[in-house]
């Protein structure tokens, strides 16, 4: 009996470790990422310029995920609005807490 018992409690182990498993290549995603601003008080224009953006999940270890160049004001993109800096970039599954921003040239501000 006690052979019996120790024999099938054999066999559902191996079972379940042959059927658990995990993925060593987990499927990537897409990624879109947008910026928006908050109120500036006495400025009428912001301009800042992005070249790179690059992600991190610690802080530490970064990921490049695209050149932007582009060019914003960010006056106008107040009050909800916002600009896509990256749409459907396809990143490693994982979770991306940071997101550092890599400034181009053209940065200014305009006070009232």
């Amino acid at each position: 009996m006690r052979f019996t018992l120790v024999l099938g409690c054999t066999v559902c182990l191996n079972l379940l470790l042959a059927c658990g498993g995990s993925n060593s290549h987990p499927t990537p995603g897409t990624l879109t990422l947008r910026l928006g601003s908050d109120s500036i008080p006495g400025y009428t224009q912001a301009v800042v310029s992005v070249k790179r953006v690059d992600a991190s999940g610690d802080g530490s270890n970064w990921v490049g995920l695209g050149t932007v160049k582009g060019t914003y004001d960010l006056m106008a993109l107040q009050n909800g609005g916002s600009v896509a800096l990256l749409n459907g970039v396809s990143v490693d599954a994982g979770t991306y807490r940071y997101f550092r921003i890599t400034w181009d040239t053209v940065n200014h501000t305009d006070s009232i």
